[in-house]
């Protein structure tokens, strides 16, 4: 697949994220939610999403993982899409604008096309390996590429919902003010527009949950590995990455990862949750 073909594919990408959050606009006001068998809310604008982004992505005849699919068979094909159609849904139900349409693309095993899209904000990002992150606001595009120095203090841009001890441990060791986001799109945005520094979790995620960030993330300069400093991997038989996440500005990034060790002794070897 050359250049011109990824290109093509990052268009349909953006296409399919724009259709999928104007469909769902329309279903700001409905909150009835249902429970997963893992506790997270799904709603009838997430299945929405996922039917509009499905019937879209198809067309390219590239196997699709989605939050809101069953799974696919191992191994991962060459090219996959890996979706959320809605991340952050607890922000969509509760009305705070901080969720995003995510669509991501991996070739073996390595994200080169990522999309966030946030409709509330009507903000999106976007990137592709090797052509840099974007984000287009207003109708104003603007290139995202992190500030040469880490911000201080330290901004970390921890969970509005999740937030645990080992976080503030975290916190607390870096000397960081917090900065309360939804999801880990609109968290990672946050991070490519240099109003924050970092974000980490060192629970389980879905594939679906880093995939486009990643990508936008790291081609704006920025640095993700799981919590020990490993590259994420994906194509796992639940399709989760186990070991967590960081997301960061390159300066500040072993400094996260050693807090996080501190951390973990301090809980007496209590994974993290």
């Amino acid at each position: 697949m050359n250049i011109n073909d990824l290109r093509t594919l990052r268009d349909t990408a953006i296409f399919a994220a724009r259709q999928a959050g104007t469909s769902i606009m329309q279903l700001y006001d409905i909150t009835d939610f249902e429970t997963k068998s893992d506790g997270s809310p799904v709603t009838v604008a997430d299945c929405a999403a996922h039917d509009i982004i499905h019937a879209i992505l198809k067309k390219t005849h590239i196997t699709i993982l989605s939050e809101e699919s069953d799974g696919i068979s191992l191994p991962y094909p060459e090219y996959l899409w890996i979706i959320d159609p809605i991340d952050g849904t607890k922000g969509f139900i509760n009305s705070t604008g901080d969720f995003a349409i995510m669509i991501g693309l991996i070739k073996q095993g390595v994200p080169i096309l990522g999309v966030v899209y946030a409709p509330a904000r009507d903000s999106l990002y976007y990137a592709l390996r090797g052509e840099g992150a974007y984000v287009v606001h207003n109708g104003i595009t603007k290139k995202l590429l992190l500030s040469e120095y880490t911000h201080t203090p330290l901004r970390f841009v921890c969970s509005s919902n999740h937030y645990n001890m080992h976080m503030e441990y975290v916190r607390e060791k870096l000397g960081a003010i917090k900065v309360p986001m939804g999801g880990i799109g609109i968290k990672t945005t946050f991070i490519t527009e240099n109003k924050g520094d970092f974000f980490f979790t060192g629970a389980s995620l879905g594939e679906w949950d880093v995939c486009a960030p990643h990508c936008i993330l790291e081609e704006a300069g920025g640095t993700v590995t799981d919590c020990y400093g490993k590259p994420l991997i994906y194509g796992n038989p639940d399709h989760r990455i186990a070991s967590g996440a960081i997301f960061s500005h390159p300066a500040c990034h072993t400094d996260i990862q050693n807090a996080i060790h501190h951390a973990y002794e301090e809980s007496t070897k209590q994974v993290f949750r």
